[in-house]
This record gives structure tokens, C-alpha cells and sequence, in this order.
């Protein structure tokens, strides 16, 4: 619970986590592609 508390106090941390997992993800998909 007190580690879901930390988290929850820290979504903009997650948020740029998943933003920059996405791009890594999109960059992989099209060097892959080409």
C-alpha cells in the first residue's frame, strides 16, 4: 500500500516512463521496418 501510495504520488514520472518506452518502442519498430 505504501508503495502504491509513492507511485500514485508520482504520475508524471510513469507518464514520461511510458512516453519515452513508447518512442524506444516506435524507433525499434521502424529501424526494423526499413
Amino acid at each position: 500500500e505504501i508503495i502504491n501510495r509513492k507511485i500514485r504520488a508520482i504520475p508524471a514520472v510513469r507518464s514520461t516512463e511510458t512516453f519515452v518506452y513508447l518512442k524506444l518502442r516506435k524507433q525499434i519498430y521502424t529501424w526494423g521496418t526499413r
